[in-house]
């Protein structure tokens, strides 16, 4: 439980830094206005929908530095960036650090051994993720 704490505070704290970095020092760089189309319409739904596009940006597992810088540039509420992160990004360190649990025993030993059902929890989790990840590519795609 606490490992998972502790990730998801220091992945919320390194995404709004990137976010931070993008909000000040990203001004220009980005201009949705004179993009292409397609850049223009995630650039307006990310700024109508920040909460809802963000954590749908986690979910499909985008690469967190993307959507942080992007976030920054684009200017969106950081609260709802924070939050949408924080939501988003639990199934993903929920399984990541039950994997990491389930090898126990004393490596220094050489005698590693598995808890299954952390090992299961985590596998299932993960599947969970990569098929609530699908789900919202195809709704994306109905959207267009």
């Amino acid at each position: 439980v606490w490992g998972v704490l502790y990730t998801i505070v220091a992945s919320n704290a390194s995404a709004m830094v990137a976010y931070l970095v993008g909000r000040y020092f990203g001004q220009g760089l980005l201009d949705a206005d004179q993009s292409s189309g397609i850049i223009q319409r995630y650039a307006r739904r990310m700024r109508n929908n920040s909460f809802e596009t963000v954590l749908i940006m986690r979910l499909i597992l985008l690469p967190y530095d993307l959507v942080n810088y992007l976030g920054g540039f684009l200017r969106i509420d950081w609260k709802a960036f924070l939050l949408a992160t924080a939501l988003g990004s639990i199934p993903g360190t929920i399984s990541i650090v039950l994997f990491g649990a389930s090898f126990e025993d004393n490596f220094g030993e050489g005698l590693p051994s598995f808890n299954p059902w952390s090992l299961v929890f985590s596998v299932g989790l993960l599947l969970v993720s990569l098929g609530l990840s699908r789900y919202f590519k195809r709704q994306e795609q109905n959207l267009d």
